[in-house]
């Protein structure tokens, strides 16, 4: 248990353990896992390759058109867009701040915990998806944060977040039945009943046990509450939302005609499958390709708002990274990287039963 400058038990908060502890114990060189490693990143950079190819043919095939939509695009949609992006990525940051309050016991100021997140948001840009989780663990941890709990939370953040989206394409979906015939898509459906059993605690807790054995010990996840676990998925409901809408007003900005909640589905689906594409960058190519074979916009006009939605989140991550980096190294020359948010002190014992985990 861990407990506040006071003397205050944490119920609920991870157990204080020696940042050592994670290290992984010193192991002779495993040959076969190393070339096991280079052939997956070789395997994704060429399916990176393939992806992308099967969007420029697509772009190229429809050039005429799409030459005539990007003519005539309405910026200002184009700026609103933008805005939603930033928006989006914000209220992931926040869902992620939510997560390490809950491992940590301590509520941590939001301005810290968004830097944080879009200062980490760079590293997702790298080959391979742990840099992101490993950047954002790391300045959690710089701040003041225990290792332990910063990469335990930003690891079960990135899962809470992914059941998020598929969430909410599942609550889309009977808006997209309405008036239409009933076909495959109406199981999507299931994924309801499956996140609120999800979030029963004898279930999370199974989950959450078998996380602890696959990484020996490494990651350590306490049984949460049902009214909390759900709190924590249904958060991330509004942020991805307005990612979604992103591409949404993308569409619209081309003048194309679409069904919005087909048009969102697709650019959900197309986030989640890119994150799972761990070994391809930033999911290059995987996710236009979800996305254009989805949406309903047909091969070039979907490759094209795929692209544009892209750089429309690339141009908010930019900038938001930036900008981060730039309040971190601010923060540093202060010598503020670790203070703590005076709240924190009159949010415990029985009042912070609201983020404690139940058992």
């Amino acid at each position: 248990m861990s407990t506040d400058p006071t003397g205050t038990s944490e119920p609920g908060a991870l157990p204080d353990t020696d940042d050592d502890d994670l290290q992984p114990e010193a192991a002779p060189a495993n040959p076969r896992r190393a070339r096991l490693k280079l052939l997956l990143r070789i395997v994704g950079i060429l399916v990176a390759i393939a992806a992308v190819a099967l969007c420029v043919r697509a772009v190229v095939s429809s050039w005429d058109k799409v030459s005539h939509d990007l003519s005539t695009a309405n910026v200002w949609l184009l700026v609103l867009a933008f805005l939603c992006g930033m928006a989006g990525t914000t209220g992931l940051a926040l869902n992620w701040g939510a997560t390490i309050d809950l491992l940590d016991g301590r509520r941590w100021p939001r301005t810290k915990v968004v830097t944080w997140f879009f200062a980490g948001e760079l590293g997702k840009y790298i080959p391979g998806s742990v840099w992101a989780l490993i950047g954002r663990g790391e300045l959690a941890h710089r701040a003041g944060v225990r290792r332990r709990t910063s990469y335990t939370a930003t690891l079960m953040a990135m899962c809470l977040m992914l059941i998020g989206a598929v969430l909410l394409c599942a609550l889309v979906v009977p808006f997209e039945l309405i008036g239409g015939s009933i076909g495959i898509e109406a199981l999507a459906l299931l994924i309801i009943p499956a996140v609120v059993v999800f979030c029963l605690p004898p279930v999370n807790g199974f989950v959450f046990h078998l996380l602890e054995k696959v990484s020996r010990g490494r990651v350590q996840i306490p049984r949460i509450g049902f009214a909390r676990m759900a709190r924590l998925v249904l958060g991330y409901l509004p942020a991805w939302a307005l990612t979604a809408a992103v591409s949404v007003l993308v569409a619209a900005a081309l003048g194309y005609q679409q069904q919005i909640g087909q048009v969102a589905v697709a650019a959900l689906l197309a986030w989640v499958v890119g994150f799972v594409a761990i070994p391809v960058p930033a999911g290059a190519g995987i996710r236009e390709v979800v996305f254009y074979t989805l949406c309903g916009l047909g091969e070039g006009p979907g490759v094209v708002v795929a692209i544009a939605a892209r750089l429309a989140l690339i141009l908010s991550d930019g900038l938001g990274g930036v900008v981060a980096l730039g309040a971190l190294g601010l923060l540093r020359r202060k010598g503020r990287d670790a203070v703590i948010h005076p709240e924190n002190t009159a949010t415990r014992g029985a009042d912070a039963a609201g983020v404690t985990p139940s058992v």
